[in-house]
């Protein structure tokens, strides 16, 4: 059962879907692509502002380009903290940002980074 929202002609509509209670772009709602991939995509595993370690020694990917290619960032067990959650725009991943020591920000994978607790140090 579908439901209309009110709105003004600025805004583009919304419909509420009820039965899952979340919002839908009409023109989007018959593509197979968007319903098949977003409403799929999993939830964030970490939130903003949580302490994390590196799960493994991360690398220079090339977005650090005053680093040589595949130089070391950070190795595996240091601490750092969630600075940004977002999503890869085709794909759908979760990408975190995280903020490691002297202020470097990298972003990471859900399997590239780990809870504070997981490292065995902290129960």
């Amino acid at each position: 059962m579908q439901t209309s929202i009110p709105h003004s002609r600025s805004i583009s509509p919304l419909r509420a879907v009820k039965s899952i209670g979340q919002y839908e772009l009409p023109e989007a709602r018959n593509n197979s692509y968007w319903r098949d991939n977003t409403m799929q995509m999993s939830s964030p595993k970490f939130e903003w502002g949580q302490r994390v370690r590196a799960a493994k020694n991360l690398f220079n990917d090339g977005s650090y380009p005053e680093q040589p290619a595949s130089a070391l960032l950070v190795r595996k067990g240091e601490a750092g903290e969630i600075v940004q959650v977002g999503r890869h725009i085709e794909s759908g991943t979760v990408v975190y940002k995280v903020e490691f020591a002297l202020n470097q920000i990298i972003g990471c994978l859900e399997p590239e980074i780990m809870t504070w607790q997981t490292s065995g140090e902290a129960k």
